[in-house]
């Protein structure tokens, strides 16, 4: 009489090929974990809840090793990765990436939601953590309590802390801040800032909060406490205190100072070293002017 399977070999067999295409005992030599729940590139066979081929996942939902690690030396194809660590070693195209650390090493088409998330290559859609990490180009948003995107974003921005090297929408938080990376490519902004500090190497937009700074030309406005444009800003600034290297437009708060004013000044106390415009407030100061020092009204053209 021939034995028949053992019950305890095929349990296991058929945990590990749940809802695969094989259920049978003969491929439980191939299921080696460490292939399986990372769909190594060597590996070609059943997943939990899907299958891997040649580092591929492909399924609706990758759990990985039981939901402690979800891993692809390749691409993923399917709906949801869900682990506490989510990673994938090429190209992620699903619904959601989703870990305490997801972490795609290419481009990302989905939903990026964790405590850290980082995508190093392209990203599209919403990446939603306490600390999210853009490598490259991206389209959509970033939502958490620190944004970090290297290179040129179109979307927004939304957390504590929001950096970036160039933004063509909203950055909204505390702290918002755009620098120029080593060649002074980027650094800007098309659209807005809004938070309480707002520093962008350059603007072509708005910025709103209790301080703001741009740091070379610039067009569009600055509303705060305090303003600041290092370059030439065409546009305007409104509040108590307004500075501005070179102003092409207006300034309106209690204090206005420009280097050099191409427009107008209203407020309370207004100086310019060199006037092309009009001066109106209570004290219009003038260096070097015919007379340095007048009330109500000043101008040259």
């Amino acid at each position: 009489m021939r034995p028949g399977p053992r019950p305890l070999g095929c349990a296991l067999s058929l945990v590990a090929a749940l809802l695969t295409l094989s259920l049978c005992p003969k491929r439980a030599a191939a299921l080696d974990p460490e292939t399986v729940f990372f769909c190594t590139e060597d590996y070609d066979g059943p997943a939990l809840l899907g299958w891997c081929s040649d580092g591929r996942f492909f399924g609706p939902v990758h759990l990985g090793s039981l939901g402690v690690v979800a891993a692809t030396d390749e691409e993923f194809f399917g709906i949801v990765q869900l682990a506490l660590v989510s990673h994938t070693g090429d190209d992620f195209f699903g619904l959601s990436q989703i870990g305490v650390v997801a972490y795609g090493n290419k481009s990302v088409m989905g939903v990026q939601a964790g405590a850290v998330t980082v995508v190093e290559r392209y990203f599209a859609g919403i990446q939603l953590g306490g600390v999210n990490v853009l490598g490259d180009d991206s389209w959509g948003l970033q939502l958490g309590g620190f944004n970090y995107a290297v290179a040129e974003t179109v979307g927004g921005q939304l957390s504590l802390v929001n950096m970036a090297e160039a933004i063509y929408g909203v950055q909204l938080g505390v702290l918002n801040l755009l620098d120029e990376d080593y060649d002074d490519e980027y650094g800007s902004i098309e659209g807005a800032q809004l938070g309480a500090l707002n520093i962008a190497f350059q603007v072509n937009g708005l910025q709103l909060g209790w301080a703001n700074l741009a740091r070379r030309e610039s067009a569009g406005g600055q509303i705060g406490v305090m303003s600041a444009a290092e370059g030439k800003l065409s546009g305007f600034q409104l509040g108590p205190f307004n500075y501005a290297e070179h102003l092409e437009g207006t300034q309106i708060g209690a204090v206005n100072y420009a280097e050099r004013v191409e427009g107008v000044q209203i407020g309370i106390i207004n100086m310019a070293d060199q006037l092309e415009g009009v001066q109106i407030g209570v004290l219009n100061i003038w260096p070097n002017g015919t007379v340095p020092f007048l009330p109500i009204l000043n101008a040259d053209w």
